[in-house]
Formats: structure tokens, sequence, C-alpha cells
């Protein structure tokens, strides 16, 4: 009888670590998947601060936008696609050139690769418009 007890006790006492044994590892691997997680979204968030930006303003100023001189009257359009992901196409007279925009609250920032290197131009939300920085007679217009 003294056997059969300790054969139950030892069962019990087995399925018990068992049991314990099942809900460790599964702690354990959630804490895991929770653990990756959360290191992405701190890397995903600091790669966003470093580059100045945030997703919803690539999203809110993506678009083509003709620039407009106040002042010319030659009929060129001279065009600015602002893509989604970060990259930015400008036409002028026939010819495109490729480069990488950012944007933040009230500042549109291009980077357009020339024949001649990189020009940048900033473009700072002013009076209802964006304008250059550079130049105040120079601003963007959306195109619908």
């Amino acid at each position: 009888m003294k056997s059969h007890l300790n054969k139950t006790f030892m069962n019990k006492v087995i399925s018990a670590n068992s049991i314990l044994g099942s809900f460790l590892l599964f702690t354990l691997a959630s804490l895991s998947f929770v653990t990756e997680a959360k290191k992405q979204s701190v890397i995903d968030s600091t790669n966003r601060r470093v580059q100045g930006q945030t997703p919803n303003y690539l999203a809110k100023y993506s678009g083509t936008y003709v620039i407009k001189v106040d002042g010319d009257r030659s009929g060129n359009d001279e065009v600015l696609e602002l893509h989604s992901n970060g990259n930015c196409t400008w036409v002028f007279s026939g010819q495109k050139k490729y480069g990488t925009w950012k944007g933040s609250r009230g500042l549109i920032q291009t980077i357009v690769r020339g024949n001649t290197g990189d020009l940048p131009e900033d473009f700072q939300f002013r009076n209802g418009k964006f304008v250059s920085t550079e130049s105040n007679t120079r601003y963007l217009v959306k195109r619908k």
C-alpha cells in the first residue's frame, strides 16, 4: 500500500513538474517574442528619429507638386514627385532627376542628384503653401 501511495505521489509530482515546465517554456517563449517585437519597435522609432521624419509626414506630404515661381511666364512646368517611400523625382523640360526627401512638421527637404552633384532644397510651410527657403518666390502647388 505504501508503495502504491509513493507511486501515486510521484506521478502527481512528475505531472505537476511537467505542467510547470510547459508553463515556464511558454512564458519564456512569449517573453522572447515580446522582447523581439519591442526591440524592433525601438529600432524603427530610432531610425525615424534619425531620419528626422515619421511615416505620417511621408504619407501626408507625398504626391505630385508643380514648382511655381512668381513672375515666371515661360510655361515650362517644373514638377516634383514625392513618393511615400522617401524617394523623389524632379522633372523639368523633359529631363528627370532622382533623389530622396523627408518631411517633418511644416517642412519638406529634398535632395536631387543633379549633373554636378546633390542639389538640396528645403520648403517651409508659410502662408498656406510650401515656400523654398532659398527664394520666397519659389513654392510648391500640389496636384490633385
